[in-house]
């Protein structure tokens, strides 16, 4: 996937920026998500200049020429999260400004439209536009390379996990699938670490908060442990947990996947969990849900009542 960003105005007079969740340009990645409809609608001209950047920037293996595959592999990143779109007020207005004075000259493109349709992708390596055939070096320091992962598998009473963490072993991501629950007490090395994670960025009132809660994996150390706000470990992120506890005790199985946001923050600002949940039986899936918590008090969480789980089974 590409490094920084990539702004297309596209020929139909929509102007939209595209970034990977891990640009420093973007504050508010999750609230910068809008409408993609606009892939549904590129002309067949947009579509070969968006695969051609993609092409050109991407990691992926395109074959030179098959735009249909590059576009794939791009539309793909957006709707699955790894790259997001997000309106550019000044580009739309420059976009609707050309496309008046395109219609005032009978179809001749003016300068500032040639300027506006002209479409720039700013990468690691420098930023290059389609009249450009000479990347211009940029300062390394605004698309620091990927932070490197592992995962690391555990497996506790029928209870399966598997995290992703940084080179520093602390979690980005973890996935599980969840048969039982267990009453054990935690150690006392899992307790200093619970009150200790997050170092000089935990606040005040932060817990160490468990992605997976100890009932089900035990301790596991910092590889599942992340500062969370005390009032949304307590509150809204229990009353998850509850539910997919009481999912196990009616003899269901919760696979799940929670993603902490920023990846390889020290102290993330959101909590992405996603779970099914299947009848063993038939192996079918009977329920689903997502669900993003900002990391901060006030969350709130609606949950499955326990009595209300086996009509979803009937």
């Amino acid at each position: 996937m590409p490094r920084g960003n990539i702004t297309v105005s596209t020929i139909s007079g929509e102007a939209y920026e595209l970034t990977d969740r891990n640009s420093p340009d973007i504050l508010d990645p999750i609230n910068s998500v809008k409408d993609h409809s606009f892939l549904n609608k590129v002309t067949p001209q947009d579509k070969g200049r968006m695969a051609e950047h993609w092409r050109q920037y991407s990691s992926g293996n395109i074959t030179p020429g098959n735009d249909d595959q590059a576009f794939e592999q791009f539309r793909d990143s957006i709707h699955n999260g790894d790259t997001l779109v997000f309106l550019q007020s000044s580009e739309l207005d420059a976009a609707a400004n050309d496309s008046q004075a395109g219609s005032s000259s009978a179809g001749t493109a003016s300068s500032s439209s040639a300027t506006s349709q002209t479409p720039r992708v700013t990468t690691a390596g420098g930023t290059l536009s389609s009249n450009q055939s000479q990347l211009q070096p940029r300062s390394a320091e605004s698309s620091p390379p990927a932070p490197a992962s592992s995962q690391e598998s555990e497996t506790f009473n029928g209870n399966e996990a598997v995290w992703t963490v940084d080179e520093q072993g602390r979690p980005i991501s973890v996935e599980a699938t969840l048969k039982s629950t267990h009453s054990g007490k935690r150690s006392r090395t899992e307790s200093k670490l619970q009150g200790s994670v997050g170092g000089d960025d935990r606040l005040e009132d932060d817990d160490g908060g468990h992605l997976i809660g100890h009932r089900f994996m035990s301790d596991q150390g910092i590889k599942n442990l992340f500062p969370q706000n005390s009032n949304l470990n307590r509150g809204a992120y229990k009353t998850m947990e509850n539910e997919w506890a009481d999912w196990t005790k009616e003899g269901y199985e919760v696979r799940l996947k929670v993603k902490l946001d920023p990846k390889g923050s020290s102290r993330p600002e959101n909590i992405i969990a996603s779970y099914s949940i299947i009848d063993p039986k038939t192996g079918k899936k009977i329920y689903k849900r997502r669900h993003n918590f900002s990391n901060k008090a006030g969350e709130s969480f609606d949950r499955v009542k326990k009595n209300d789980m086996n009509n979803y089974g009937a």
